[in-house]
């Protein structure tokens, strides 16, 4: 599948046709420089400056400079866009505060994370973090399973015993995943090896 970089750069693409394909990171990379448009960030990030291209909004480039101090004293009422980022300092914050060794951030909080950040939201603090974490908040990760439909694709086709024999898993599962990844769903499926050559 070739890139349709000129239909998005002529908005020949909805928003809806966009987000039901699969683009690898790079892929998206590329697509982002060629509408010039910054080509930092997770796969998420570069979604989203796609996204926004396509519907004619003005592309933010990550946190206002008044933000990119980084708060050294974390407390419950710390705002996420003033600087806090899922790092260990604010790893070894939420291990504290629940009394553990280690803590890991969920899925759900990183989605948050992401989204405070794009949306330069005031209002999610650490507080926010934990009342998700403790499941007070419910966070819709739909849009960022797409980023882990590869890797979860991947770790299904190591997990099929069919597979043991297959010297290099990780082409063969690309070569599978070139198959489905424009479909709706992009499960690994035992039936996909017939098409291995």
């Amino acid at each position: 599948m070739s890139l349709p970089i000129e239909d998005i750069k002529n908005y020949h693409l909805s928003q809806n046709e966009f987000e039901s394909m699969y683009f690898y990171k790079t892929e998206l990379q590329t697509i982002c420089r060629n509408l010039n448009l910054n080509t930092s960030g997770t796969k998420f990030d570069l979604n989203q400056r796609i996204i926004k291209y396509l519907n004619h909004d003005p592309q933010t480039n990550g946190p206002s400079s008044q933000h990119n101090g980084i708060t050294t004293d974390l407390k419950l009422s710390t705002k996420i866009i003033n600087g806090v980022k899922l790092n260990q300092q604010l790893r070894n914050f939420m291990a504290n505060y629940y009394g553990k060794e280690t803590f890991k951030f969920s899925k759900e909080m990183a989605v948050t994370f992401r989204e405070t950040k794009a949306n330069n939201d005031s209002s999610i603090t650490i507080q926010t973090l934990i009342d998700i974490n403790d499941g007070k908040v419910s966070v819709n990760t739909d849009k960022d399973d797409a980023s882990y439909q590869w890797n979860q694709f991947v770790k299904d086709f190591c997990a099929d015993l069919a597979t043991k024999p297959i010297q290099n898993k990780l082409k063969s599962a690309a070569i599978l995943w070139k198959l489905v990844k424009t479909k709706a769903d992009k499960r690994y499926s035992h039936n996909l090896l017939k098409y291995l050559p």
